[in-house]
């Protein structure tokens, strides 16, 4: 039998002698980052010019751009010219017999184990699709929430105090602090603000799939799988009142259109921008907001990477336009950039527009500009706290969120090589 590798779409040569073992499990253990499908013993590859022109002669240090031996690259394995498996493929290293290139040292990765370098250190608050359910923080919208039904509504309010410890208590009625035995001649019961929202983790599980573009099965995340279908979430990132419960109030600019852009490599998606990947071998970006208000009522600009401010405009009166600049030190390619709105007053905008400015500085002498706008006209904003999913959900990384579901439930995965969807199933 005659195995043919192929890295990137590239075949690669291969010694006539070399012996390849390839292991296939399904599972070895219950943590996700630590599945595998196929994988490898590492072996050897010739030096040979195509091999070189691959690794980019890795062995030359000198070389500019050169080949990343810190990332695994894609790759694909066949079998008498039959598709076998695909996967990536990490550059270990490279021996040399001479001063000359002569071996280079490889290990071939299933599909599966590629969920943990996509998914990286990634958090939850990275997951700004999740901001589509955020909710107002008032006593209506708590109330109702905690009456609605958790079979149909994806945001409920569970009856879990954060600080004050409740009770029923019908012998002694009058008791205020946190008894729930209803009595219409004394005032007592649970504070709104004593609750918080929950979440159905089946959302999270959409956000993480929409944000890396990936697919799970629904053999096991279904919504007639009622143990994992009924679960929540509690928002509760820190004891005692939810965040900013009682300072300025704010909310999450909405209404940017879902667009994208080659020349400037951005990209904004429930309206979150981010910049997708450097478009030129030597380039930098520069990310604006501009606001027009219509009054002169006070207002502050927050812009936050990951759910983390990184500027904020402080107070602004003018009704001329402001431009709110991320620092140049926030900027990078892994990450989202949403924008908020202080304020205690009602404010219209007439607009509010974000601004992507990349450089290609390739060629020093002839600087190239792109330029990209994502503007909404006339929005406004209503002064009401609201509860922000991504600000409230607890500080979890993303693969640490699947590590305990699959604990949890005992669950394995592979990838499907038909249709690339990430199979997830009781093991």
């Amino acid at each position: 039998m005659k195995i043919q590798l192929y890295i990137e779409g590239q075949r690669v040569d291969m010694f006539d002698d070399e012996s390849v073992v390839i292991t296939q499990t399904i599972k070895n253990t219950k943590d996700i980052a630590k599945i595998f499908t196929d994988f490898t013993r590492t072996f050897s590859l010739p030096a040979s010019k195509v091999n070189n022109k691959i690794f980019k002669h890795y062995y030359n240090y000198n070389i500019q751009d050169g080949f990343d031996a810190r990332k695994r690259v894609a790759a694909n394995i066949e079998l008498n010219t039959l598709p076998f498996t695909d996967g990536r493929v990490k550059l270990e290293g490279v021996d040399l017999k001479d001063n000359k290139p002569h071996t280079y040292k490889i290990t071939f990765f299933g599909s599966t184990v590629t969920l943990k370098d996509l998914l990286g250190d990634d958090s939850l608050s990275s997951l700004t699709s999740l901001t589509s359910l955020n909710k107002t923080y008032d006593a209506t919208n708590l109330y109702n929430s905690l009456r609605d039904d958790p079979t149909t509504s994806d945001v409920i309010v569970p009856l879990i105090s954060h600080t004050q410890r409740l009770i029923y208590d019908s012998n002694n009625s009058n008791v205020s602090d946190g008894n729930l035995y209803y009595n219409n001649s004394a005032i007592k019961g649970v504070l709104y603000s004593d609750l918080k929202y929950a979440i159905r983790l089946h959302k999270i599980i959409e956000a993480i799939e929409t944000k890396y573009s990936i697919t799970f099965s629904n053999d096991f995340f279904v919504n007639t799988n009622a143990p994992y279908y009924n679960l929540f979430m509690w928002l509760h990132r820190k004891k005692g009142n939810v965040e900013n419960l009682s300072g300025l109030n704010e909310s999450l600019i909405d209404g940017f259109t879902n667009d994208s852009d080659t020349n400037t490599g951005s990209e904004m998606f429930n309206n979150a921008l981010s910049l997708i990947v450097p478009l030129y071998k030597s380039s930098y970006s520069e990310i604006k907001l501009h606001t027009t208000a219509s009054t002169t009522n006070p207002y502050k600009i927050s812009i936050r990477k990951n759910g983390i401010e990184v500027v904020n405009s402080g107070e602004i009166t003018s009704t001329s336009s402001t431009t709110t600049i991320v620092p140049s030190n926030e900027i990078d390619t892994d990450s989202d950039y949403t924008a908020y709105i202080e304020s205690e007053f009602d404010i219209l905008f007439s607009i509010i527009r974000f601004e992507v400015i990349t450089y290609d500085t390739t060629d020093p002498l002839n600087i190239v500009t792109y330029t990209k706008n994502y503007s909404i006209s006339n929005y406004q904003y209503t002064s009401s706290f609201q509860f922000d999913i991504t600000q409230q959900i607890p500080d979890m990384k993303v693969i640490d969120f699947l590590s305990g579901l699959f604990k949890m439930f005992n669950l394995t995965a592979f990838v499907d090589d038909n249709t690339n969807e990430i199979v997830v199933k009781t093991l």
